[in-house]
């Protein structure tokens, strides 16, 4: 979901438009949990997807955006709006960060291990919200014997309904 031409780069600018989250300007189906890079100016997005991990064991969720975000997660397949504000978010980036750059800040970007099972369908949102300048938003994880980063999509996500 986008949210084009709305002022300011903090998510706060996001959270007190009257048309978020239910009124979008514009939705479009991705691929993977990530924008195009340097897509516009002073818009807010919002990323909506089951994942589904493809092995059972403990998973890493990371951020990465311009500007600040947030990623929220679900143990379960409830769609039901999450309270941006006060609803605990499981990573975030307070500032900015360049395209897939996983660990500018370190304690924020990127959550703690979550245990998941092999073939369930878990619920997660990324909402970001950009000023100026260049803009980005990918969602990632790492699991098992992973030692890079990798963008959630593919095989692993599902639209929700």
């Amino acid at each position: 979901d986008y949210y084009m031409s709305w002022g300011g780069s903090t998510l706060g600018h996001l959270f007190a438009n009257p048309n978020f989250p239910d009124s979008p300007n514009s939705t479009s189906e991705l691929l993977y949990l990530e924008i195009p890079v340097n897509y516009d100016q002073h818009y807010g997005v919002r990323i909506r997807s089951f994942i589904v991990p493809p092995v059972t064991g403990e998973y890493t969720f990371y951020i990465s955006s311009d500007d600040q975000s947030r990623l929220f997660f679900r143990e379960s397949d409830d769609t039901s709006k999450f309270d941006y504000v006060n609803d605990l978010y499981i990573a975030h980036v307070p500032e900015w960060t360049n395209s897939r750059q996983w660990a500018k800040f370190p304690d924020q970007q990127k959550s703690i291990p979550i245990q998941l099972v092999e073939g369930q369908k878990y619920y997660v949102e990324a909402i970001m919200k950009e000023g100026g300048g260049g803009d980005n938003l990918a969602v990632g994880w790492k699991y098992g014997t992973m030692t890079e980063v990798q963008v959630i999509g593919g095989l692993d996500i599902q639209r929700p309904e």
